[in-house]
């Protein structure tokens, strides 16, 4: 016996009118409503000189690319998961993915830049609404780093060939919000081309990133966790710098590091005391050469 099909021309399809298949994001899209995603977007995101009106209604593109990512989509087409069965019933404006892919290829840097600004101002009111970062008017971690992710098509903007070889990557920078009683939460992004360094616009980020987490209620101990070797803080030069005892491997990364920048001790809430240090301590790990900068008030 033999099968009669090959596996690439078996497909099943979610096709029944009546059904919804992601319920839960009715309740995910109603908080994004009550605090503001929507008057976000129309306030800070403007796409002018778009051709095909792809600059059109953006809060409405936006809300339903966040619907479609909490539903799983990781793809333009997968976007279609918010037209199926039923989802008309309880969605309005869903757009086709065709539309929403002409929205987001429309974009430019400075266009990403404002939906950063959407992202930190709406964190900051979800914050101060929900529990979502609880215990932060106390103690906060703030990780910053960097990744490497592979793309495939050679037109894919920003994709290079960088530390792997024969492997075009994106290389952004990440940066998450987290307290010892809740989650990681992603504060800030940059996409960077592949072959970027790794503290290629650290500083400026960083600096977001503390502003962010003050925006999110992180007004007590903030500790700053990134890389030191040959990674975002020691090449950003500007960071920390080292006053505990260290292995000698990592202290000539970390000679690099110089006083704290008067724009990130501002964000670390140490005034005008721009020469105060920051403790580098707590770990070591030598496989991965990974130092926990410690960022407190002093």
């Amino acid at each position: 016996m033999q099968v009669s099909h090959t596996r690439a021309a078996v497909s099943a399809a979610f096709d029944d009118a009546n059904l919804i298949a992601h319920a839960g994001l009715v309740p995910v899209m109603r908080l994004a409503e009550r605090y503001g995603l929507p008057r976000l977007v129309r306030e800070n995101v403007r796409l002018t000189g778009t051709k095909n009106g792809a600059g059109a209604s953006a809060d409405a593109k936006v809300t339903g690319i966040v619907g479609g990512m909490a539903a799983g989509a990781d793809s333009i087409d997968d976007l279609d998961v918010l037209r199926h069965g039923a989802m008309s019933a309880v969605f309005e404006g869903v757009r086709a993915p065709s539309t929403l892919g002409t929205f987001l290829r429309s974009f430019t840097h400075g266009h990403a830049l404002q939906l950063h600004a959407v992202h930190r101002r709406f964190l900051g009111e979800l914050a101060a609404h929900t529990p979502l970062l609880p215990g932060s008017g106390e103690k906060a971690f703030i990780d910053v780093d960097s990744t490497h992710k592979r793309v495939y098509g050679r037109t894919k903007q920003g994709g290079e060939y960088g530390r792997f070889k024969d492997i075009r990557t994106l290389h952004p920078l990440l940066a998450t919000i987290c307290t010892p009683a809740s989650r990681p939460v992603i504060a800030t992004v940059r996409m960077r081309r592949g072959k970027a360094a790794d503290s290629r616009g650290a500083p400026k980020f960083i600096s977001e990133t503390l502003a962010t987490a003050v925006e999110a209620g992180c007004t007590g101990m903030r500790i700053l966790r990134s890389f030191c070797r040959g990674g975002v803080c020691a090449g950003s030069g500007q960071i920390v710098q080292v006053e505990s005892q260290v292995p000698q491997e990592c202290r000539e990364s970390a000679d690099l590091l110089l006083d704290i920048d008067p724009v990130c001790s501002a964000g670390l809430g140490l005034g005008d005391r721009g020469k105060e240090l920051a403790d580098l301590t707590d770990f070591v790990e030598k496989d991965l050469w990974r130092v926990a900068g410690i960022c407190d008030q002093r």
